[in-house]
């Protein structure tokens, strides 16, 4: 279980860590390997093209991304070097504390970061990243990502309406009487109590 929470978030951060911010991008072919203590068979190492805003390679708050859930507190840079310190959050709630370096040029660069739970957990993460160049939209997924989660949003909002227009109509004389808990308790689901009361008496 908590390898798959660690597997998970790894993903996720490495997922959403290279698409952030509204600003031109490059492309950048980058490489990321997962390394969790007791695994029987080392993961294979993930290999990706993606788009950089341009610069962002030596600054994880500008690669972290929007909807990767992670802060960083404590970015130190160092020549081209970067120190970093952080929490991310999973999407069940659950925090892992973040700490790693970055080395860089206008290039490449490559990324060791440590990953914990405070609960006896731990992974770490390594990856490198090389420019191929070309120009792109770096914000392109993270609308993307916000687009699908407003949709879902909505198709559950109306799912939501369909059930309850359902629950409440008063014209399917079958189910009358199981439909009575609808109408109870101070914020009844359904809220056409008269119209129930009368179908119930016309029944």
């Amino acid at each position: 279980m908590k390898r798959n929470l660690f597997i998970s978030a790894g993903l996720a951060f490495a997922a959403f860590s290279l698409n952030a911010h509204a600003a031109p991008g490059e492309y950048w072919e980058v490489t990321s390997r997962m390394d969790l203590p007791g695994m029987p068979v080392a993961m294979p190492a993930q290999k990706s093209k993606v788009c950089i805003p341009k610069g962002g390679e030596s600054d994880p708050s500008r690669t972290q991304g929007k909807d990767s859930n992670c802060t960083f507190t404590d970015v130190q840079h160092s020549g081209n070097t970067v120190k970093f310190k952080g929490t991310c959050v999973n999407n069940r709630g659950d925090k892992m504390k973040v700490s790693g370096e970055t080395t860089h040029d206008a290039n490449s660069f490559k990324t060791t970061m440590q990953m914990s739970s405070g609960k006896g957990g731990e992974m770490s993460m390594n990856s490198s990243g090389k420019r191929v160049g070309g120009s792109c939209d770096s914000e392109e997924v993270a609308r993307a990502a916000q687009a699908q989660a407003a949709q879902s949003r909505q198709l559950a909002a109306g799912a939501k309406q369909d059930l309850k227009a359902r629950a409440c109509d008063t014209s399917n004389s079958a189910q009358l009487i199981q439909a009575g808990g609808y109408y109870a308790g101070a914020a009844p689901l359904c809220t056409n109590k008269k119209e129930y009361c009368q179908a119930v008496r016309d029944k």
